[in-house]
């Protein structure tokens, strides 16, 4: 058969050039056909490679990420060990026949592909290699072309450069690829760069290693595309390219002794480099590793163990070896691992993995959280899998279960894995998406169907789904029909009478099957037929995803009964556009908005994925892993109780379970929280390690929190319920000096017997109230209001004012702690703010912000008290609703440096009055 070409390059655009005017193909070119054209590239499309790539992380990290290195990574054609296996820099030598086309080279032909689009060798003053270069010109169509594919071997890597420069280009990109196809011409795998718009003059790309895959014999050729990235495209710019190079490498792997690179407390990871095609006998090998936050942990450097190495012909090929060692490592967490071969200055030989080390989940009876697992076996068998999993946090698991007669060992493998996932209270939920490839001439279409389209007939579906229901049915309770992106029910005419024909269809097999179809947060559910509905659960996805509180709000809205069980998928934000921190975040906002909102199951939609995933797509963990691992194993089957006031007025979130509490606290800013000590509480950051709780009057801790989530974990429930109910009834104070008012503080009692107690007040110094502690006695289950007097003396501000209660509590066990609640004097709808300044001539300068938040224009008379001066007066007529800003300005100001400034504002007409004071500073 024949095969395809090594280098190809497509390009969509125009910019009404004159059509090129000779085209050349090569001889094996020429002989395809179109349709086997169109073939191979959209196989490639759907090709993954990161199986393939020696890294086992989603793209080559820069060797120099995990040290300190200012050093520029250095091209193939540099590194010592490369021996190109074929190169382009579109001098004559590549045109013999002098028609400005490469020769060897095949240009694709076909719908949407015009002749007219011009591509040729240009002579240019920037090119790299001599004069020429290779032109693309966009002019409305897209342009293929390729050279002949070079041989791979497996002993070996392979990694691509190429020089790329664009001029004009708006709304197309370019993107390169390394391809490896088998000798049919059938593309197993495709790496892919980055997007390439504006590059502001020549930049080298380079992709790989790459590692053949275990087949032989292999080709193997690059690609570049441009491609509109908006609609409409380009109508005019040009792609260039130079300088191309594939190279071949040795062969170097990274790997530990766990199939998933997860290792519970006590096991440890021991790190194993191979690599073959190496040209020197017995080189080094260093490892470094580094944890979350990048931070180097060990170091070791060893020698290879080497010996001669002979291709399948007999061909001594250099040396084969390996290298391992076992890091010491002490801490739970997220761990990434380099190893680099010395000895050379070759970066290219650098290959890097991830690991993680947990401490054994102490796993709920119940939870909310799973995975859904479209790819089924891919990356990881059902033995490691279900070892993955039983650690992982989840309680349900989504999974293709479709097989046919002729594949009775896969369903028995299925009903295994049900039934060792059931044993540790995690559920699997059949999928029933796409019919097996023994089954498909049955529906008369090869391609992707839609589950509306594959249920249509029963006496079609019926008979395929019959092997499975009888082998899983007594295992497998709950079905989905589609996967986790088919919406096809959506909008189904008569949906209710269809969903309901498939139960009946599949309850034949004598179980109360429970059914569950995909559907969008954007669409109305359909009414219920005679009061109920058919199927059991309605799974909810959005693109783009929900945010927490969008999510929220969904999951809140009153769907009048229609849709079942709440099942909500989430998909982590891209690791491509936003950085660590944040997507850490947002997944956690997430996780626990459905939580509050009682969302039956909460769904992570293609965990093993690089970009959006918890998991790399080659079975390794990814940096979201840990934290999906702490919230789900901590909040799993919790109840949201609440949140309370913190003092650094950072947001918490409290859920419990088995009569303990845990704690969710995060800030947009570094802040430092205090939390009363209890026995067995502990402080995890996302990646599960401990944090230290710094001692405070032997009666609490300090910890630092930050926009990265903490938990607070072992928690009295009790206690963390009586937090969230203890309130004042009326948060204001009104602006009277002198006469006393009531702060009625609430209380309710949650624990399982009675209370007993005292609460001390401490509020600001210009507050007249009690100082000793107000004893209190609650019965079980009891709602208590306790008066505490207040009166405001003269010189007391206005505005907020955060209050401290201290309890001494008697129940299950005696608890000492602090409570910090917020207090108004004066009316909450116009807050006045104060600052000064110290102005070049020695005045001083106060600066007033009066924030009115009524409707209606509001008039003050503001009297300050600068010390050791006379008072003064200035009125402030009709202010607008929103902020206004006015200044004062008191004269041979530097002495008041230091000492407080007080002012009274009395509304003019209104009852409005309140006192604010402000320390003087330069």
């Amino acid at each position: 058969m024949i095969l395809w070409p090594c280098l190809l390059v497509a390009i969509l655009g125009a910019d009404g050039e004159p059509s090129m005017t000779g085209t050349k193909f090569g001889s094996f070119a020429a002989a395809r056909t179109e349709d086997s054209v169109e073939s191979n590239f959209s196989e490639a499309s759907e090709t993954d490679a990161a199986q393939l790539l020696e890294t086992n992380l989603p793209r080559m990290i820069d060797p120099d990420s995990l040290l300190d290195s200012d050093e520029e990574e250095p091209a193939l054609h540099q590194t010592p060990d490369a021996t190109p296996v074929f190169q382009a820099d579109f001098e004559r030598d590549s045109d013999l026949n002098y028609d400005r086309w490469p020769d060897g080279w095949f240009r694709k032909r076909g719908t949407g592909y015009p002749p007219f689009a011009k591509v040729e060798i240009r002579r240019t003053n920037d090119a790299l290699s001599g004069k020429h270069a290779l032109c693309l010109s966009l002019d409305g169509g897209a342009i293929e072309i390729s050279s002949p594919t070079i041989e791979l071997h497996r002993e070996f890597s392979y990694a691509a450069e190429l020089w790329l420069k664009t001029e004009g280009l708006e709304s197309s990109a370019a993107r390169v690829s390394l391809y490896v196809t088998n000798d049919e011409g059938k593309t197993l795998v495709r790496l892919q760069s980055s997007w390439q718009r504006e590059n502001n003059g020549w930049s080298r790309i380079h992709l790989g290693p790459l590692t053949p895959p275990e087949k032989s014999p292999l080709r193997g050729y690059l690609s570049v595309e441009v491609q509109p990235r908006t609609l409409p495209g380009d109508l005019q710019g040009k792609v260039w390219i130079d300088r191309v190079q594939l190279t071949r490498l040795p062969r170097m792997t990274l790997t530990t002794n766990s199939e998933h690179q997860m290792f519970v407390f006590p096991d440890r990871p021991r790190l194993k480099c191979s690599a073959s095609g190496i040209q020197q006998a017995n080189p080094q090998v260093e490892f470094v590793v580094v944890d979350a936050e990048s931070k180097p942990v060990a170091r070791h450097t060893t020698f290879f163990k080497t010996t001669r190495q002979a291709s399948a012909a007999g061909a001594e090929t250099g040396f084969v070896g390996t290298a391992d060692w076992e890091p010491a490592i002490s801490k739970v967490g997220f761990y990434r691992v380099r190893a680099t071969m010395l000895g050379t200055s070759d970066r290219w030989l650098t290959r890097e993995t991830t690991f993680v080390v947990v401490n054994p989940i102490d796993h709920a009876a119940q939870g909310e959280f799973g995975w859904s697992l479209g790819r089924g076996e891919e990356p990881l068998a059902v033995g490691p899998l279900s070892q993955l999993l039983l650690q992982s946090g989840v309680h349900h698991i989504r999974f293709p279960a479709w097989f046919d007669q002729e594949h009775q060992a896969h369903g028995d493998r299925l009903a295994w894995f049900a039934e060792r996932l059931s044993m540790h209270n995690i559920e699997l939920i059949g999928v029933l998406d796409q019919p097996p490839e023994g089954l498909r001439t049955l529906f008369r279409d090869k391609g992707e169907l839609p589950a509306a389209s594959v249920f249509a007939d029963p006496d079609l579906w019926g008979p395929a789904v019959d092997p499975v229901m009888t082998r899983l049915s007594l295992k497998v309770r709950r079905w989905q029909l589609g996967s986790d992106q088919d919406l096809s029910f959506v909008g189904f005419p008569d949906l209710a009478a269809k969903v309901d024909e498939i139960r009946i269809a599949l309850n034949r097999f004598g179980q109360n099957l429970k059914l569950a179809l995909n559907w969008s947060w954007l669409q109305q559910v359909p009414a219920p037929v005679e009061g109920a509905v058919p199927w059991d659960a309605l799974t909810y996805s959005a693109d783009p995803c929900l945010t927490a509180d969008e999510l929220q709000a969904y999951l809140s809205r009153d769907e009048q009964g229609t849709r079942g069980e709440c099942w909500v998928e989430l998909e982590p934000l891209s690791a491509n556009s936003y950085p660590l921190q944040v997507r850490i975040r947002d997944l956690v906002a997430r996780m626990i908005a459905a939580k509050q909102e009682k969302a039956e199951i909460i769904f992570v939609s293609q965990p093993f994925e690089n970009e959006h995933g918890l998991m790399r797509k080659d079975g390794t963990p990814g940096e979201l892993f840990l934290p999906w691992r702490t919230t789900a194993s901590l909040l799993g089957g919790s109840q949201f109780v609440g949140d309370f006031q913190l003092v650094g007025g950072s947001t918490n979130f409290v859920f419990a379970r088995d009569g303990k509490a845990v704690t969710v606290v995060w800030n947009d800013r570094p802040t430092e929280e205090t939390f009363q000590a209890e026995p067995g509480m502990r402080v995890l950051d996302v990646w599960g390690r401990e944090i230290e709780l710094h001692d405070v009057d032997g009666n609490g801790g300090k910890v630092l929190v930050g926009p990265t989530p903490i938990f607070i974990t072992g928690m009295s429930e009790h206690l963390a319920r009586w937090r969230i109910a203890t309130n004042f009834k009326s948060k204001r104070l009104e602006s009277i000096f002198g006469r006393e008012q009531k702060l009625v503080l609430q209380l309710r009692n949650p624990f399982p017997q009675s209370v007993a107690g005292e609460v001390t007040l401490h509020a600001p110094q210009t507050w007249d109230y009690p100082k000793q502690p107000q004893r209190f006695r609650v019965a079980e289950g009891e709602n208590f209001e306790l008066e505490i007097p207040v009166s405001l003396s003269l010189d007391a501000s206005g505005g907020a004012h955060q209050v401290r209660l201290d309890f001494d509590l008697h129940a299950e066990q005696r608890f000492n702690f602090t409570l910090f609640r917020t207090v108004y004097v004066g009316l909450e709808d116009v807050t006045v703010e104060a600052q000064t300044r110290l102005l070049d001539d020695d005045s001083l300068q106060l600066e007033l912000s009066i924030h009115n938040q009524t409707p209606s224009p509001v008039s003050f008379n503001f009297t300050f008290f600068p010390p050791g001066r006379r008072r003064e007066t200035k009125q402030l007529v009709n202010l607008p609703p929103g902020r206004t800003t006015t200044r004062i300005v008191f004269p041979n100001g530097a002495d008041m440096v230091g000492q407080r400034v007080h002012m009274r504002a009395e509304e003019l007409g209104g009852p409005r009055v309140f006192n604010q004071s402000v320390v003087a500073e330069r």
